[in-house]
């Protein structure tokens, strides 16, 4: 079965379940639990539900997912249980303090870029003469 023991899925890229079909019946129900889960009472997300038993299925795992250890469990129509081990979703934290703002130079009307190299620093401080009172 996928996911696999170690496997880490980062959220909001697709990945593919995969199970072995021999003795379940659809429709199936297919849920991410926290690890260690034994049954679906504890559920994070619904990835499908009254899906086709045909082995595989994509899913890309939400950003608001909170949990990294997790496993996916699939219930069938007769209530048999398949359980993956446990994996890891990736976690991405996004701050909006980590932007890139790309600006002109007002007296030459070029870009100016922020992650040039340090003599091209010394080009930017002279179009900027608030900027060197700063940093004194």
């Amino acid at each position: 079965m996928s996911p696999a023991s170690g496997d880490s899925w980062p959220v909001e890229q697709s990945q593919t379940i995969k199970w072995d079909t021999t003795g379940l019946e659809a429709p199936l129900n297919i849920h991410l639990v926290p690890s260690g889960a034994v049954d679906a009472t504890i559920i994070i997300a619904e990835i499908a539900v009254n899906v086709a038993n045909t082995g595989s299925f994509q899913w890309a795992p939400p950003n608001t997912i909170t949990v990294a250890d997790v496993e996916v469990i699939i219930v069938d129509a007769k209530q048999i249980i398949v359980i993956s081990e446990v994996f890891i979703i990736v976690i991405v934290e996004v701050s909006p303090f980590l932007q890139i703002f790309h600006s002109r130079n007002p007296l030459t009307q070029e870009p100016d870029h922020h992650d040039q190299k340090v003599n091209d620093q010394q080009r930017h401080r002279a179009s900027y003469p608030q900027l060197q009172q700063l940093q004194r």
